[in-house]
Order: C-alpha cells, then sequence, then structure tokens
C-alpha cells in the first residue's frame, strides 16, 4: 500500500445503485449475501462504495 487514506463513501442503496450504474436489486441480494459491503443503521442500508467499487474491478469475468 502507499499509505494514503481509502476513502470510504457511504451511500444509500438508491444513490448507491445510480453511482455504481448497478440495480437496485443486485445492492439488496448482495446484502442478503453479504458480499456487498454495507453498513445498517435502523432500518436504513448503507454502502461502502469504493470498497464496493474495487470489489467489482477486481471480480470482473469476460466471457467470449
Amino acid at each position: 500500500m502507499d499509505g494514503a487514506p481509502k476513502s470510504n463513501r457511504l451511500m444509500p442503496i438508491k444513490a448507491a445503485a445510480e453511482y455504481l450504474g448497478v440495480s437496485q436489486y443486485f445492492l439488496r441480494q448482495g446484502i442478503k449475501n453479504d458480499t456487498v459491503a454495507h453498513i445498517r443503521s435502523g432500518n436504513k442500508f448503507y454502502i461502502a462504495v469504493d470498497v464496493l467499487m474495487d470489489t467489482l474491478r477486481n471480480n470482473v469475468v469476460i466471457i467470449k
């Protein structure tokens, strides 16, 4: 690591889906399966957008 602080932006599901270009269903299923980094506050879920972006970038599968 380069020692730079990592940003941990938290967004509600709807905003995160729009920002990432994925569906709300995708994020909700990831929360349910515990594959999407999130925080729950009461009945609201907040997505750790930067962590999810890194995960999506590193786990891309190209089908030929």
